[in-house]
């Protein structure tokens, strides 16, 4: 399937409807083979969707939408490979985390509280200069949606790397506005 053109695919797709529609069309309540039938369509349909879906993304956008061609452009991340921030900046960043006081201990405390929320807490946080997504409550593609919000509509375009600092209790992306 991963060399077929985008041609055969969508034909492919139509046949698989088609099939479903007649299917569809001799319903009987008491046929067990129309049940064997229908979930065997369904299945293919599944299976022909997914692989056409895979096509699409490994072949990209062929051509801009109107509504992408519009859209601001969001620089890339100037640290593409995750590094850690540990040290007085890591410190600096708790300490934001803590909005009142700016108090380390306090901003620690209310990390690890956030991380203990687990998949019910907010996925990810913003301060003055500063978001925090936390990566052990959420799946690899919550990361990588959430980050592409913030990358781009929240202005947070650095990636700063995991959060290293003793006591904390989960793994946080850190992500930095340039000023």
């Amino acid at each position: 399937m991963r060399d077929r053109e985008s041609r055969e695919l969508v034909e492919e797709l139509l046949e698989q409807a088609e099939e479903t529609r007649r299917l569809i069309a001799r319903f009987s309540d008491e046929s067990e083979s129309w049940r064997g039938k229908a979930l065997l369509a369904c299945l293919k349909n599944q299976q022909a969707l997914l692989e056409a879906f895979g096509f699409m993304l490994r072949a990209g956008p062929s051509a801009p939408r109107a509504a992408e061609a519009e859209a601001p452009q969001v620089p890339a991340p100037t640290t593409p490979v995750v590094g850690e921030v540990d040290g007085d900046r890591a410190r600096a960043i708790v300490e934001e985390f803590d909005n009142r006081d700016h108090m380390f201990d306090r901003g620690l405390e209310k990390l690890n509280s956030w991380i203990a929320g687990g998949r019910g807490a907010l996925p990810f946080q913003k301060r003055e200069n500063h978001a925090y997504l936390n990566r052990t409550a959420n799946s690899e593609a919550m990361i990588a949606r959430i980050e592409t919000e913030l990358m781009s509509r929240e202005g947070f375009t650095v990636r700063l790397g995991r959060l290293k600092v003793d006591g904390l209790e989960g793994e946080i992306l850190v992500y930095g506005k340039i000023q």
